[in-house]
């Protein structure tokens, strides 16, 4: 199995930019480094599943952008962009817990909610049904969506 050198330089950088979370950051950087820190290990891990992908492309420039609906031209592109909406739902799930260790997410500034997940949720389903069968994205989708999310989420909390 070959995983290029390139990806993991990515998702090397991809952790090292999480540790900056404590940081002074702008939201685009702080946007950026969430999109980079779901999206890289999201790429990586379907690699090492399926490493002999033959369309699957190094050569990408990450672009996450629910709001301009602008598709992934790319099956690496649209894994990179359901591992940004990961970290997204990441985020929603650790509010509590990051607000009060001081932890800076995209939900702590206020830049995603449960509400706007559902824009993600129909921005990347739609990217991905570019490239994988629309019945089991339709399925994945339907178990991320947020009112799932929060009932689990809900779940989680009990059990704490």
């Amino acid at each position: 199995m070959e995983i290029s050198s390139q990806l993991i330089n990515k998702y090397n950088e991809a952790q090292r930019q999480g540790r900056k979370l404590n940081e002074e950051l702008s939201n685009l950087e702080l946007t950026t480094i969430k999109n980079n820190t779901g999206g890289y290990p999201a790429i990586l891990f379907y690699k090492i599943i399926f490493p002999c992908s033959e369309d699957f492309s190094n050569d990408f420039i990450p672009y996450y952008a629910p709001k301009e609906e602008i598709m992934p031209k790319t099956k690496t592109h649209a894994i990179f962009n359901f591992g940004a909406m990961l970290s997204r739902l990441d985020d929603l799930s650790d509010l509590k817990l990051d607000k009060n260790s001081g932890t800076k997410s995209l939900a702590t500034q206020g830049l995603v909610t449960w509400n706007s997940l559902n824009q993600d949720l129909k921005y990347v389903g739609g990217g991905l049904k570019a490239f994988f069968p629309e019945k089991e994205v339709d399925s994945a989708m339907q178990i991320y969506s947020p009112g799932t999310m929060r009932i689990l989420h809900f779940i989680e909390r009990l059990l704490m």
